[in-house]
């Protein structure tokens, strides 16, 4: 019998050289994936979607959902789920009918996984059957021509949606003219369940539009290039929020992430208080001055969370 014995250096390269091999398999291992929860939260004609993600440590892992009516064939995509922190993801669906039950299948692709990863859901839309208004009193908001310390009788209407609703009681209505309001409405009075207080849109005028999106950044912003599809433009204050014909924008926090697009999402934007700039690459590489920018310095239209029986309509 012949014997074969390693010196002690090639043994510790050999070593060494395995150990090489198996890293790539043990990040992998590492790097994968778990779908752990998808939620569903429904109104009358939206759905709202919250799935979490856990064990994505390289940050490559991308969540998708897609919806139908319960039992049809024809499945339509959510609006882009965009990862929030703590491994969340967070979409919508819109447009959706009341009393209605939707499947919904959330998706988890992880390069790192070994296969896709899916959740179905089942919810239904609430039913949109409510008291009519008009059986109290009606409050006129009006943009243009009202003053918020009128009465808010037909001639003498408020300018805001939240003065007008100082004035209301319960089965009161809340009569918005035409116009776009840039404020949030937050009712510090509730209706009840028989008479709930309405905010109704009368539109007969044009569109009744509430809004937190910057004026001048939506109608006149000057977008000057910066290189590679990065356009700035002056501004001195808070970007909640960034849509481009209406399409969501992801938000960074430094002009270096935005331009390496850390996110793995196309396109974004960075607000620099230094600089007073806001800097935004469209998914497209665009110019901005050709589509529509709301960048919201308000985060939320209507607050509701210490009401009850408040209808908007319209």
């Amino acid at each position: 019998m012949s014997e074969v014995r390693l010196s002690s250096g090639f043994s510790w390269l050999l070593t060494s050289f395995l150990a090489t091999l198996a890293l790539p398999q043990f990040a992998t291992a590492q790097d994968s994936s778990t779908l752990s929860s998808a939620e569903l939260y429904a109104t009358f004609s939206s759905i709202g979607i919250r799935a979490s993600v856990s064990g994505d440590l390289d940050g490559d892992a991308i969540v998708t959902a897609t919806w139908r009516p319960l039992g049809q064939g024809e499945v339509y995509p959510a609006h882009d789920l965009l990862p929030l922190p703590g491994g969340a993801w967070a979409g919508s669906i819109f447009f959706l009918d009341p009393a209605t039950e939707y499947e919904v299948v959330v998706t988890l692709e992880d390069p790192d996984n070994q296969a896709v990863q899916q959740a179905v859901r089942v919810t239904r839309t609430r039913t949109d059957v409510l008291p009519g208004s008009g059986y109290g009193r009606i409050i006129h908001v009006d943009q243009v021509h009202g003053r918020d310390e009128n009465s808010g009788d037909e001639g003498e209407p408020v300018a805001t949606i939240g003065a007008g609703l100082l004035e209301a009681e319960p089965g009161d209505t809340v009569l918005v003219h035409a116009g776009t309001y840039r404020e949030t409405v937050k009712p510090e009075r509730s209706g009840t369940a028989a008479a709930p207080i309405h905010i109704l849109a009368d539109d007969t005028a044009g569109p009744v539009v509430v809004s937190g999106a910057d004026p001048q950044i939506e109608a006149e912003a000057r977008w000057n290039e910066l290189h590679d599809g990065i356009f700035w433009t002056p501004f001195d204050g808070t970007c909640e929020y960034l849509a481009a014909d209406q399409a969501r924008i992801y938000d960074y926090d430094s002009l270096d992430s935005l331009e390496a697009e850390q996110a793995g999402i196309s396109g974004g934007f960075f607000v620099s208080k230094d600089e007073a700039r806001l800097y935004l690459r469209l998914p497209d590489r665009g110019n901005p001055a050709n589509s529509v920018i709301h960048c919201a310095t308000l985060d939320r239209a209507f607050v509701l969370n210490e009401v009850e029986n408040i209808v908007i309509e319209g």
